[in-house]
This record gives C-alpha cells, sequence and structure tokens, in this order.
C-alpha cells in the first residue's frame, strides 16, 4: 500500500476500507471542533429532528399480511416495526388497526401503521458525513496515512490550501506520544516535558533552542530536530504516563499537548487534543501514552502549519 492516499472523486464512492474504523466507539472524540468544523464544510440548512413514516394496507385474503423491502424477502409489518422498536430505543412505534371482516373468505382487513424516528446526531455521525463529503467533494484534501515517515500529507503547500486537510493518521506500535503540556480544568498549566528525565532516571532535557539574531533559521530547526531527538532516545512510555498523571492529579485536562516523533532526522508532529475536562485524565496517559505505543492508534484531525494535528478524534487499534 502507497504511503498515503488521495481518493478520485466518485460520485458512487463507498467508505475507503482504510477508515472503516469509524464504525467503531471512539476513544476520544472533539464534539466542539467537529461540530464547527462540519457546519463551516458542509454547511447544512438544516437537521431533521423526527420523522414519521406511515403505512396502510387493504388486503383481500385474510393470511396476506406481508410486504417485500426493496424486493427482497417478505416481511410482516408488525413484527418488523415491533422487532425495531424492541431493539432500538429511539424508534417508537405508533399504530392503530381498524379490521372488518365477512362471511367466507372475502375479507377485507385494513391496516395503519406509523414509526416515529426520533434522529439522533452525534459527533460521531458528524465525522462520518464529513469524511464522505471530503471523499467525495474534496478528494485532494484528505489524506490516508499509513506511514507517518513520509512526507506528502505534511507538505507545507499541502496545509496551506483550503478547504483545511483532513487527515487520518495510522500509527504502528512503538509510537511515541511525549506528552508537552497541558491545562487543567483549576487554570493550572503543566509543562510535563521539564519534568521527564533520560533513561538513567535523572538527566535533564537540554535547554530548548530559541531564536536568536546569532544563528539562521536553518540552524534553529536542526538544533530543534535534536533537542527533540533527545526525547525520543530517552523515551519511557511508563514513566511519560505516571508523569502526566502526577502532575493532573485531582483536576480533569482541558487539554494536551504531544510530540510525536515520524522519522529518524528529529522530524516531530505536534498533537493537541482538547479534553475540556470531559475525559478521566486515564485515556491521555495510559490509553494514549503507554497503550499506544504498545499497539499503536488512529487518529484523525485537521493539518495546520509546523506541522501540527487538531484532534479530532482518536481510535484504538
Amino acid at each position: 500500500m502507497s504511503k498515503s492516499t488521495t481518493r478520485p472523486t466518485n460520485s458512487n464512492a463507498d467508505l475507503p476500507p482504510e477508515i472503516t474504523w469509524l464504525a467503531d466507539c471512539p476513544l476520544f472524540i472533539d464534539e466542539y471542533q467537529i461540530t464547527r468544523f462540519h457546519d463551516a464544510i458542509v454547511q447544512p440548512n438544516g437537521q431533521i429532528v423526527q420523522e414519521v413514516i406511515s403505512r396502510s394496507e387493504s388486503k383481500k385474503e385474510e393470511d396476506k399480511k406481508t410486504f417485500k423491502i426493496g424486493g427482497s424477502a417478505e416481511v410482516n409489518p408488525a413484527s418488523l416495526l415491533g422487532s425495531l422498536g424492541s431493539v432500538f430505543s429511539f424508534f417508537k412505534i405508533t399504530g392503530n388497526a381498524d379490521i372488518t371482516q365477512t362471511s367466507g373468505t372475502d375479507k377485507n382487513d385494513t391496516r395503519s401503521r406509523q414509526a416515529e424516528i426520533q434522529y439522533v446526531y452525534t459527533a460521531q455521525r458528524r465525522l462520518i458525513e464529513l469524511t464522505v463529503h471530503y471523499i467525495l467533494n474534496q478528494p485532494s484534501r484528505l489524506k490516508l496515512v499509513n506511514e507517518v515517515e513520509s512526507k506528502d500529507w505534511r507538505d507545507p503547500e499541502f496545509i496551506g490550501m483550503v478547504p483545511r486537510g483532513l487527515v487520518f493518521l495510522d500509527l504502528p506500535e512503538k509510537s511515541m506520544l511525549i506528552p508537552l503540556a497541558m491545562e487543567l480544568s483549576s487554570g493550572e498549566i503543566k509543562l510535563v516535558y521539564e519534568e521527564l528525565k533520560g533513561k538513567d532516571g535523572r538527566e535533564p532535557p537540554p535547554i530548548y533552542p530559541e531564536p536568536s539574531d546569532e544563528i539562521s533559521d536553518s540552524e534553529l530547526l536542526q538544533q530543534r530536530k535534536e533537542y527533540w531527538s533527545w526525547y525520543q532516545k530517552n523515551f519511557s512510555a511508563t514513566k511519560a504516563m505516571l508523569k502526566v498523571e502526577e502532575l493532573s492529579k485531582n483536576s480533569r485536562i482541558r487539554w494536551i499537548d504531544y510530540r510525536l516523533p515520524i522519522g529518524t532526522d528529529g522530524d516531530t508532529l505536534h498533537l493537541r487534543a482538547w479534553a475540556r475536562g470531559e475525559y478521566d485524565n486515564g485515556v491521555f496517559a495510559y490509553n494514549l501514552i503507554k497503550r499506544g505505543f504498545k499497539h499503536g492508534l488512529r487518529l484523525v484531525g485537521t493539518i495546520k502549519q509546523e506541522p501540527d494535528l487538531n484532534l479530532l478524534a482518536v481510535f484504538e487499534k
């Protein structure tokens, strides 16, 4: 499989197999961002809140109480509606039956059924709609990435175009989510990266390179690559997890940033998850850092310069 894939426009396109994991329960999903991004890109005119489906039937023969769905197998309408109502709590059944009978085999059986559907419109459904919209209408702005080392999905020209690129990253095992900083619901800002140590448990991290008139932009970039390489060489998923849990104790996380090494030359991807205090801190400690390192993760986000990914959703493997 190629390192990244851009789907051609196809009015009959199915959901690509690489992203069928959208049909899973997300470990994390940002409802606020998805709702506003969905509104900006899809621009729906309205939203169906409720729909009532009616069916009336009149038959001569008493035993003929079935109809066909899509020209396939025959089903009993009362049985079908009843089954749906018993399985899906949002599918409410109302109805009445007016049956008149005559002697012999000439019998009239008139039935009226109504199915009242209350629509559920969640962030996950909006994310699926966004994805399908990109596949059908903006295929060049969608990247399905199976190898993070590839360059095209993080090319500055691609990032700078509009609408904003939607990126799916399939991270393999041994992926390092280095925690940087987080804001807690108490209002405190915790700089996690400053408290991470070397493999010996004592060596402090190097000083972050700042811009200076004495060094060029290219030199500064190289220094920063070397800076993040130190974290990559000294990464411990267990220690990083414990440090996030320690610093966020007794408070929920509002947002948290990570650095993800995406190459052997010091290239990294900046990640931000807007938790807004809605998730247990273990999601961003054990699940993303520790379990993500062991098994890998699947990320969905919008790409911006640096490169930087605003996380819309995270799925486990």
